[in-house]
């Protein structure tokens, strides 16, 4: 698959997955300051493509992209995962591009808008007449045989521009232009998606990781005192009652005494969630005899202390617990 996408500068040619640690793309700007830019980092593994959007040189989301499937955010993990397996005939690459392409690239994980119906049955200047009726405020995907385009809409106008492959000597209105042209148009697969106003950010792996040994302790802590069968109930009762309030946490489910599962939400969201699951864990556990709820929390927090503290995790825990 692996279209061509706008860029503003080339950090990492296309090149074979298998020479590329994408890990250490990621972690790059902890060292040093001129990795911190936005950009996409891309894994083509065939029909399969994966893009991790980075801002300031941090990977902030990731969105799974298949021919013949509809795009998807993802967790960050999960490109990870996918880019360690890779394939003989993987790529990888590595662009600078605007923020505001990174929201425009964003809003395709989200429902297409239906404003016309067949949005490709129009000639382009019927079909742009109509948005400017319409007043869209939108971002609009052009796929070619090659490349992805994409448009964002203000007022049905166009105000954004992010062309791939534009031709030397060609400016980009001039390009546009070109793609405009009633014979070009037919050949695009078009897309009309809501306008993502702020990129959102994924609490990052190692938070998630965080939890999920939390949340593994507390299992195996509460199963020495009530007994495994009570503390899988414990924890699986409070995850369900926890799910209304905190969709994130849906993503989760308890297997043979693991957590297991990857949320995409941000850490202010996963945060208040894990402390409402963590607590109702704790307090459906002493319906079942556990003597002490502060006692396990004081005991499983101790190995994550001080990043708990970080995170506001152990503010919102009704006990205070020790130093």
């Amino acid at each position: 698959m692996g279209l061509d996408l706008a860029k503003d500068h080339v950090y990492l040619e296309r090149t074979k997955l298998r020479y590329v640690n994408i890990p250490n793309i990621l972690n790059d700007a902890l060292f040093d300051r001129r990795a911190r830019v936005h950009g996409v980092v891309g894994i083509v593994l065939g029909q399969l493509s994966y893009w991790i959007f980075m801002r300031e040189g941090e990977a902030v989301n990731a969105v799974r992209r298949e021919r013949g499937k509809a795009p998807a955010a993802v967790p960050i993990s999960e490109v990870l995962r996918a880019a360690e397996r890779g394939d003989d005939h993987g790529q990888a690459f590595y662009y600078g591009v605007p923020e505001g392409q990174l929201r425009a690239m964003m809003a395709i994980t989200g429902t297409p808008l239906d404003a016309m119906g067949d949005l490709g049955a129009a000639e382009p200047r019927a079909f742009f007449l109509r948005l400017q009726e319409l007043k869209l405020d939108a971002v609009l995907e052009l796929e070619a045989a090659t490349a992805l385009h994409y448009l964002v809409l203000k007022g049905g106008e166009v105000a954004e521009a992010y062309l791939a492959g534009v031709p030397m000597g060609q400016s980009r209105s001039q390009f546009l232009r070109s793609l405009m042209d009633a014979r070009a148009w037919r050949d695009f697969q078009i897309r009309l998606f809501r306008v993502v106003s702020d990129l959102p950010v994924q609490a990052s792996p190692g938070l998630v990781r965080m939890y999920v040994s939390l949340m593994e302790r507390t299992l195996e802590r509460l199963s020495t005192e009530i007994g495994r069968e009570a503390a899988d109930s414990a924890l699986a009762t409070a995850l369900v009652a926890a799910v209304p309030a905190h969709p994130c946490l849906g993503r989760f489910e308890l297997q043979g005494g693991h957590v297991v599962g990857e949320p995409i939400s941000a850490a202010e969201a996963l945060t208040p969630a894990i402390v409402d699951w963590f607590l109702g864990a704790l307090r459906s556990a002493e319906r079942s005899g556990l003597a002490s709820a502060a006692d396990v929390a004081e005991e499983v927090t101790q190995p994550a202390r001080m990043a708990l503290r970080e995170n506001g995790f152990l503010t919102r825990l009704p006990w205070p617990l020790s130093t």
